[in-house]
């Protein structure tokens, strides 16, 4: 690290997997330090594992929140839930509605002040993660509907 610059290896899979392929150099991205072993945990678990890019399809203004309406494709509609979390562009955020083809999220005034969230426009393709513990339930009970 140099400069507050640092640099990483992206390996293929997760250009394959997001945006980072559309990205370039002095592209603004959301960075949050990992959960410590011993800390208290307050919030969603995410991993910063994505699953795929979703694309921003609406948003609009609701009073004080921004509501971002993401494409949701079929391989995934069983993990995300409302009021359940995902993570958008490694943002960890509550789920507020979900259809059969999007999911919305409320940008709260914090999350629009202090990440690149509030930019997004209709088109833009954002990372998706859904979360962990519903891919962990959806893995064991495919195995056990397979006996």
């Amino acid at each position: 690290m140099r400069n507050g610059a640092f640099s990483v290896v992206v390996m293929p899979e997760t250009v394959r997997r997001t945006n980072l392929k559309i990205l370039v150099v002095g592209s603004l991205v959301n960075l949050e330090r990992a959960l410590q072993v011993n800390a208290h945990l307050d919030g969603h678990i995410v991993q910063g594992h994505i699953d795929y890019c979703g694309q921003v399809m609406q948003r609009q203004s609701d009073a004080h929140a921004l509501r971002l309406l993401i494409s949701l494709p079929s391989e995934y509609r069983a993990l995300v839930v409302t009021k359940g979390s995902v993570a958008v562009d490694g943002v960890s955020l509550t789920v507020v509605a979900v259809t059969e083809t999007t999911f919305e999220v409320d940008l709260i005034p914090h999350s629009q002040a202090v990440t690149t969230l509030s930019k997004l426009q209709v088109g833009t393709l954002v990372n998706v993660e859904t979360d962990i513990l519903g891919k962990y339930l959806a893995r064991q009970l495919a195995l056990e509907g397979s006996h």
